[in-house]
């Protein structure tokens, strides 16, 4: 009778699975939604974006870098946690990641950068970053830069939005009997 015991507490701790939250974050740039992400507001605050671009900003938001200028949005979560981001961006662009607590310029990889120069949108499309492909145990705080990858001519990243897709692992743990009886198996 005791193996049977045994066989049923093991039979319960591999039933015992992860629980996960699934979230989405979207915005566009220069909106209510932006705002708790952003932490640099890069080359061009409202004001200034209306009186470069005029009337085509106001009905088309969009954040932009130039020269030696960015921006940079961070994302704190509670637990660990996994994501993809899905961003519409075009021009000349270098997108890199960082997932430590300070966000520090040496924390950061490169995931996303066009070498070649590109003065219009012609290549505007929806890119993906997994955290996953770059980070093997990916943290609680994310940082993500947008800057120019070439400088030198001012066509840097032309961000139409942005969307953060990810999930927090929540683990369950064994609980009194259950717990107890883990231990003594694992002994």
């Amino acid at each position: 009778m005791k193996p049977l015991m045994i066989m049923l507490s093991l039979c319960l701790l591999i039933s015992v699975v992860d629980i996960c939250i699934a979230e989405t974050i979207t915005f566009e740039p220069y909106t209510d939604e932006e705002k708790p992400y952003l932490i640099d507001g890069g080359t061009h605050n409202y004001d200034r974006m209306v009186a470069d671009f005029g009337a085509a900003f106001l009905g088309d938001l969009f954040r932009f870098a130039d020269g030696n200028t960015f921006w940079i949005y961070k994302f704190e979560f509670n637990r660990s946690v996994q994501a993809v981001v899905k961003i519409d961006i075009s021009a000349e662009y270098k997108i890199s990641i960082a997932m430590s607590d300070l966000g520090k310029p040496e924390d950061y990889i490169v995931v996303l950068e066009e070498k070649n120069h590109v003065h219009n949108r012609a290549n505007r499309e929806v890119k993906t970053i997994k955290y996953g492909d770059y980070f093997k145990a990916p943290g609680k705080k994310v940082w993500i830069k947008f800057e120019d990858s070439i400088p030198a001519d001012g066509w840097g990243p032309y961000l139409d939005s942005f969307t953060l897709e990810y999930t927090l692992g929540v683990s369950v743990e064994p609980i009194g009997k259950l717990a107890t009886t883990w231990s003594k198996i694992k002994a």
